[in-house]
C-alpha cells in the first residue's frame, strides 16, 4: 500500500465529512486507506464515520488524548508505505496526494513533503517555514520592531510562493507527508506536545538524522483553518505556550531555554498588570477579561515550575 492517511478528529463532524468525501473524489489510482482517530468527540463524528465511510478504520478514544499521541495510534496502525497526517478541517484537492506520494517515492534523500496550502476562496498562504530562533524570539518582539527592520530575522522563506520545489525546514501539520521507514528510524511525533509544536519537532529530528524536508507547491490543500477551535482560548494558550517550552528545552541550549522562558514570563506578567489596571478602571469588565487573566496566571504557574 502507498499511503496511509491519519486524521485526527475531535467534535468536528461536518469539517470530517466534507474532508473524507474530498479524499476519495480527488484521489485516483493510489493505493491508499483512511484512519480516523477520534478524541472522544461528542457530537456524532464517529457514527457519522461508520454510516457514511464504511471504508475508513476508525478508532474512538475515551478521552482527548491531544493530537500527537492519538496521531501516533493511527500511524501505529497503519499499513501504507508513507505516512499523511491530515487536519480535519481540510479539503484534497484534484491528484494532490497522488503527487506528494510520487515525490517521495522519486527522491530518496527527502524524508517529508508538504504542499501549498490555500484558503478556501483559494488564496495560497504559507505552510513552510524556518526553525524557530532565540534571535527571532528575542528581536520579534514588539518593542524592538518599532525601531529595527527584523524581516531578516523572519522565520518564513521571502519566495515561498515562487511555484518552485523548495527545500525548507519545517511543514505545516495540517498536510504533511512522511516515508514510514522514517518514523521508524527517527521516532513518532512527541506525546508530551499535546497539540502545536508537534509538527515543527518532526522536522527537527528528520533534519538531524540527515533527510531532507520539501514543500512541493504543485499539489494543493484547502486549509480551512478551524480544527482548534473547538480548544478554548484559555487551553490555547496555555498548550501553546507549553509547547514552545518543551521544543527550546529539548531542542536548544539550557541557556537560550532560559532565556525563552524568562521572555514568556515578563510578557505574561505585563498582560496580567495590564488586565488588573483594565479591571481596576472598569471593574465592569471583569466577566469579559476574566478568561484571559486566568491563562495568563496558569501560564506563569506553569513556567515557573518548568
Amino acid at each position: 500500500m502507498e499511503l496511509s492517511i491519519v486524521i485526527v478528529n475531535f467534535n468536528n463532524k461536518d469539517l470530517l465529512y466534507n474532508c473524507l468525501s474530498s479524499i476519495f473524489k480527488a484521489t485516483k489510482n493510489l493505493s491508499f486507506e483512511v484512519i480516523v482517530a477520534d478524541n472522544n468527540s461528542q457530537d456524532n463524528s464517529p457514527e457519522m464515520v461508520t454510516k457514511e465511510f464504511p471504508q475508513v478504520r476508525l478508532f474512538c478514544n475515551k478521552i482527548n488524548l491531544g493530537f500527537s499521541k492519538a496521531n501516533n495510534q493511527g500511524i501505529e496502525k497503519a499499513r501504507g508505505k508513507n505516512i499523511l497526517l491530515l487536519n480535519s478541517d481540510t479539503i484534497v484537492l484534484e491528484d494532490s496526494l497522488n503527487k506528494m506520494v510520487n515525490f517521495l517515492n522519486e527522491r530518496r534523500d527527502v524524508a517529508i513533503v508538504g504542499c501549498q496550502m490555500q484558503t478556501k476562496e483559494g488564496r495560497p498562504y504559507r505552510s513552510c517555514f524556518k526553525f524557530p530562533n532565540l534571535a527571532e524570539q528575542l528581536i520579534s518582539r514588539n518593542f524592538f520592531k518599532k525601531f529595527f527592520d527584523i524581516s531578516r530575522f523572519s522565520l518564513n522563506y521571502p519566495d515561498w510562493n515562487s511555484g518552485k520545489i523548495k527545500e525548507v525546514d519545517w511543514l505545516s501539520g495540517a498536510a504533511l507527508m512522511i516515508k514510514k521507514e522514517v518514523l521508524e528510524q527517527i521516532g513518532m511525533l512527541d506525546e508530551s506536545l499535546f497539540i502545536y509544536f508537534e509538527d515543527v519537532d518532526l522536522c527537527y529530528r528528520a533534519k538531524e538524522a540527515g533527510f531532507k524536508i520539501c514543500y512541493l507547491p504543485q499539489a494543493g490543500i484547502i486549509h480551512i483553518g478551524q480544527s482548534t477551535t473547538q480548544l478554548n482560548r484559555e487551553r490555547f494558550e496555555i498548550e501553546w505556550h507549553r509547547s514552545r517550552l518543551i521544543y527550546f528545552k529539548k531542542h536548544d541550549s539550557y541557556l537560550v531555554f532560559l532565556v525563552i522562558k524568562t521572555l514568556m514570563l515578563c510578557g505574561c506578567l505585563l498582560n496580567i498588570t495590564r488586565i488588573l489596571f483594565n479591571l481596576f478602571l472598569a471593574p465592569s469588565r471583569y466577566e469579559g477579561l476574566k478568561p484571559k487573566l486566568h491563562a495568563y496566571t496558569q501560564i506563569v504557574k506553569m513556567g515557573l515550575f518548568f
